[in-house]
């Protein structure tokens, strides 16, 4: 009867397979990463998305509508220049309409943050902000009757700043 070599894997061996694992990781790390930022910034789309739904629906509600109607109403300005969603859904200051979009959003916590760096940008605060402007004439003249409104929503690191032109939805330019 032969007597069988079981000896295992001799050193170089071993050093090669490890090796050829490190190579395989180092070409495959970086696409995972990709593929990583590329969800949270689907799921940064998805937020804003959502924000947006909301702020729409909460402007077909007809009372919170009316009071952004009154122009007398000074916080109507500030939603015209862009407050952020946390500012917006934290105070009353913005009457039924905070009120509504807070409800719609079904949210506990006044601040909803975005967590893709396309969103994150300069300053780090991955804040939503919301803008709403009434509807104006070719002349740029405000209509006074209530004939519409624009809706934006983006993520930006100041107000009226918008980081990146794929995270705004509603009204096109921002200016």
């Amino acid at each position: 009867m032969k007597k069988k070599n079981n000896k295992g894997f001799s050193m170089l061996e071993l050093i090669i397979s490890i090796a050829i694992l490190v190579i395989l990781a180092g070409l495959l790390a970086p696409e995972l990463i990709k593929y990583v930022e590329k969800s949270r910034e689907a799921r940064d789309m998805q937020t804003i998305d959502t924000v947006y739904m909301a702020v729409n629906t909460a402007m077909a509600n007809e009372k919170s509508y009316r009071e952004y109607a009154d122009f007398s109403k000074e916080w109507t300005n500030k939603l015209e220049a862009g407050v952020s969603l946390a500012s917006l859904m934290d105070t009353t200051e913005y009457g039924d309409l905070a009120k509504e979009i807070t409800r719609i959003l079904n949210e506990d916590r006044t601040e909803i943050k975005l967590v893709s760096k396309r969103a994150l940008g300069a300053d780090g605060n991955g804040s939503i902000y919301v803008q709403i402007r009434r509807e104006t004439d070719s002349n740029g003249v405000v209509y006074d009757d209530e004939t519409g409104f624009e809706i934006a929503v983006y993520a930006g690191s100041s107000k009226g700043s918008v980081i990146d032109s794929d995270f705004k939805i509603g009204i096109v330019d921002l200016d």
